[in-house]
């Protein structure tokens, strides 16, 4: 393999021989620039999906509430069939790597098919700064750069090919990773810093979203990365500590949190980028600290705590706009990391 110059290998070959070959190592793969390993590339050649590799949710790290210990490990359910639900529990085994490092609070981003694990915590007083890719491909967890300080319970979304962190837990730090160069660089501040719960992040048009709460009261910001500046959104709405918050249509959706009385809340809430909030039907179960992602146009929410774990999954359908219960699986997931991703099919 060390003969083969994989600058020289076009698409067309990879696409029908090298990507469905079962004998092609991971020495190979590894020299692979991410456009070429990338799974989207094809998306209709059912052949190579079907050995290349089949959709699946990532979770990675989180806490046991109980022990208030961090984990390492990472556990993956696959979409039935890919065009319909339900989730489904892997029959067979199906071994993931663990991260290099226990992380709790942690966030992770997907780009170019690679999960990125940024930051969390160990202990309640030190925020971690380094970072770590996950390569569905090899089925490893690589470190990269770490990052320039220290977040936990901060936000995080993939935006232009680079991965931005904003702020966390008693943060106002704004970095930005090129996964070319391995570099981290400085951005501007959040006008403040968020406070003790941390703040959500997320993408909708050419904007970065941030919400949560500074010392001051709420703090919803939005920055135009072409600009480099925050500008302060409607603060009349209290985005509550434990939340999550997906994009999805030039909408903005928020669920859960804590409740006034420290328990998980069931409100959902939907902020338009151009119309401003509002309210949605409500879960079937209060939850905070739990994941959420888009999967198949549907809104989903895994895990979360609630007086004890909830393993329940549930699903808002924006058509029919309420939240249906996923009899098929159950999930014990508590402030970790969820990815929507392609795993090979082994």
């Amino acid at each position: 393999m060390k003969h083969v110059d994989s600058k020289r290998l076009k698409l067309k070959f990879l696409k029908d021989y090298a990507l469905t070959e079962p004998l092609l190592n991971k020495k190979l793969l590894r020299s692979l620039s991410n456009r070429k390993r990338k799974f989207g590339c094809w998306p209709n050649d059912i052949k190579a999906l079907n050995r290349y590799g089949i959709p699946y949710v990532l979770f990675a790290g989180g806490s046991h509430h109980a022990l208030k210990k961090p984990r390492k490990y990472c556990k993956v359910f696959y979409i039935s069939n890919y065009s319909h639900l339900p989730l489904i529990k892997c029959r067979k085994s199906l071994t993931v790597s663990p991260m290099k490092e226990r992380r709790t609070g942690l966030t992770t981003v997907l780009l170019e098919n690679n999960v990125y694990a940024a930051g969390g915590c160990v202990n309640e007083d030190e925020s971690l700064s380094t970072a770590e890719r996950y390569d569905p491909i090899i089925n490893e967890w690589t470190p990269v750069a770490s990052m320039l300080i220290g977040h936990s319970f901060h936000g995080a979304c993939a935006y232009n090919d680079h991965v931005y962190v904003i702020g966390g837990r008693i943060n106002s730090i704004v970095e930005t990773y090129n996964p070319i160069r391995d570099k981290w660089y400085r951005c501007q501040n959040t006008p403040s810093q968020y406070w003790h719960h941390g703040n959500r992040a997320a993408v909708s048009g050419a904007s970065i979203y941030s919400f949560g709460v500074s010392k001051n009261g709420p703090m919803n910001i939005r920055l135009d990365a072409r600009e480099g500046q925050w500008q302060k959104l409607n603060n009349d709405v209290n985005v509550v500590g434990g939340f999550e918050v997906t994009s999805y249509d030039h909408s903005l959706y928020f669920s859960g949190g804590y409740s006034s009385k420290g328990e998980g809340k069931r409100e959902c809430l939907r902020f338009d980028t151009r119309s401003g909030w509002e309210v949605l039907s409500e879960m079937n179960h209060g939850r905070y600290g739990h994941s959420a992602l888009i999967i198949q146009d549907k809104l989903y929410v895994f895990g979360g705590y609630n007086n004890g774990f909830v393993s329940t999954v549930e699903y808002y359908d924006f058509q029919e706009k309420k939240w249906t219960i996923d009899c098929s699986v159950e999930i014990a997931h508590y402030q970790g990391g969820a990815a929507f991703i392609q795993h090979p099919n082994n």
